[in-house]
C-alpha cells in the first residue's frame, strides 16, 4: 500500500481558520462572532484531515486520537463562554483533561517488540518535567484558591501526556516521534501561559500566545499520529 505524503496543503483549512482567529485576537476582536466561529472550526477541520488520511487504516490508536480531538473541540467551545459563567472554565478544564487522557492512551499503544521504554532507561527525564511543573505551580499557586485540586490534577495529567509522547522513542519513526513530542511540549506551554495569565497576572499578548501555541500543539500531534498510523499499515 502506498502512503500518501503528508504536506501542509492537507491542513490548509486548519491554517486558514487559525489565521482568521489569530488576526481577530490581534485586532482586539477576540469576543466577536468571526473569532468565535473560526475557533469553533479549528478542531473539526483537523478531524477531517485526520479522517481523510487514515480512513483506510483502522486501528485502536485512531479511535483515541478522534476522542481527544472531539473532547478538545468541546473544551474550545465551552471556554468561549467562561466569561458568562465561571463554571464553564472548570467544565472546559475537564474536557481537556479527558482529551489528554485519550492522547496518553493513543501514545501508549505505540509498541514495537524488543524496544525497551525510554523512561525506564533514562528515568532522569521525568525529573525535568517535574521541575518544570513545580516552577509553574510556584508561580500560580497563590491565585488558585478553590481551583487548587483541579489544577493540580490537570497538571499531573498533562505532564503524563508529555512523558508518554516522549516514551514513544524507538517505537515509531523519528519524524512521528518529534512531531508528537513537539506538539505535547506546545500543549504544556500553552496551558502554562493560560494558567499564569489566569491565576497569577494577566500579561500582554496572552490570548495570542496561548492560542498560537495551542494551534501548533494540535497540528503537530495530529500530524505525528497520522504518520504513525500510515507507518503501521505499510
Amino acid at each position: 500500500m502506498n502512503a500518501k505524503p503528508i504536506s501542509p496543503k492537507h491542513f490548509i483549512f486548519y491554517f486558514l481558520f487559525a489565521l482568521i482567529h489569530l488576526g481577530a485576537i490581534l485586532s482586539g476582536n477576540e469576543d466577536h462572532l468571526l473569532a468565535m466561529i473560526s475557533k469553533s472550526l479549528l478542531l473539526p477541520s483537523l478531524m477531517i484531515v485526520f479522517y481523510r488520511l487514515t480512513r483506510n487504516r483502522e486501528n485502536r490508536q485512531r479511535k483515541f486520537v478522534f476522542a481527544a480531538l472531539i473532547l478538545s473541540w468541546f473544551g474550545d467551545v465551552i471556554l468561549m463562554f467562561q466569561q458568562q459563567n465561571a463554571n464553564f472554565f472548570l467544565i472546559g478544564l475537564v474536557c481537556f483533561l479527558l482529551a489528554h487522557v485519550s492522547y496518553i492512551y493513543s501514545f501508549h499503544l505505540a509498541k514495537r517488540s524488543g524496544v525497551s521504554s525510554l523512561l525506564r532507561k533514562k528515568p532522569w527525564l521525568v525529573l525535568l518535567f517535574v521541575i518544570y511543573a513545580n516552577i509553574i505551580f510556584y508561580v500560580i499557586h497563590g491565585g488558585l484558591d478553590d481551583m487548587l485540586v483541579p489544577v493540580m490534577v490537570y497538571m499531573c495529567v498533562i505532564l503524563a501526556m508529555g512523558l508518554t509522547a516522549l516514551n514513544r522513542s524507538g517505537k515509531v519513526s523519528r519524524q512521528s516521534l518529534m512531531d508528537v513530542f513537539l506538539g505535547a511540549v506546545f500543549f504544556m506551554l500553552s496551558d502554562s501561559l493560560l494558567a499564569i495569565n489566569k491565576f497569577h497576572s494577566p500579561f500582554a499578548f496572552a490570548s495570542l500566545l496561548i492560542m498560537l501555541t495551542y494551534i501548533a500543539a494540535q497540528y503537530f500531534i495530529v500530524k505525528g499520529m497520522i504518520e504513525e498510523t500510515i507507518e503501521a499499515s505499510i
